[in-house]
């Protein structure tokens, strides 16, 4: 089934729920319901709170029947209900804290004792790799990830054009990674490690969570 009809078969029994028929309602719900559960279960772990996001998806949809005739795909839109419950969850959780959803992770906001062992062991080799490079290409790197200067501070703290930090920092990722393997520790956390700096996400290791927003707002200057 294409995209055209699939889109077709759904306004059309939207229309017929919005018209009071209830199958045609629970045909849609069936159509969608394990894909929704599955998006949502992959990053809820309690099943109760899976069945009331879930719940609560499917209802503000039935609800939304003036919006719907702008809609142009509804399975795009149900996702897009189910994106935002999942971020109310999350925000209702972690009152305490901004939730972020562009900076923060699951790993971070939902830590279980043994991935924060994990996280923590992460840390300490990769301070212990960067003890083993050279000094200038150390200094950069923390300099960049941890204390959250851009490149353009760098350079000009460095007395250099914009491009040669690009190319220094380049370097220096490509120097650490070939030290990680040599460091004594468990294979799968050099590995996770190394996809940390393959994904420019060595911020996340050297900074606190709250601190890696200003991360964000240095790049964008």
């Amino acid at each position: 089934m294409n995209r055209a009809d699939r889109n077709q078969i759904d306004r059309r029994l939207f229309q017929q729920y919005a018209s009071g028929d209830r199958d045609a309602g629970e045909q849609l719900v069936a159509r969608y319901y394990r894909s929704i559960r599955r998006f949502l279960r992959n990053k809820v772990s309690n099943t109760d709170d899976v069945s009331d996001l879930l719940h609560e998806t499917f209802k503000r949809l039935f609800e939304s029947r003036e919006r719907m005739e702008h809609v142009q795909s509804l399975r795009a839109y149900l996702y897009g209900i189910a994106r935002y419950v999942f971020s109310e969850y999350l925000k209702k959780r972690h009152r305490h804290r901004r939730v972020d959803l562009n900076v923060d992770s699951l790993s971070n906001l939902e830590s279980s004792p043994s991935r924060i062992a994990a996280r923590r062991e992460e840390v300490r080799i990769l301070r212990v790799a960067l003890q083993r490079i050279p000094l200038e290409q150390q200094l950069l790197i923390e300099l960049y990830y941890e204390h959250a200067l851009n490149q353009r501070e760098i350079a000009e703290l460095l007395n250099v054009p914009h491009g040669t930090v690009r190319r220094r920092l380049h370097t220096a990722r490509e120097t650490l990674r070939r030290v990680l393997p040599t460091i004594q520790a468990p294979q799968h956390l050099i590995t996770s490690v190394l996809e940390a700096i393959s994904g420019e996400s060595v911020s996340a290791l050297l900074q606190p969570p709250d601190d890696r927003r200003d991360r964000l707002r240095a790049l964008s200057r």
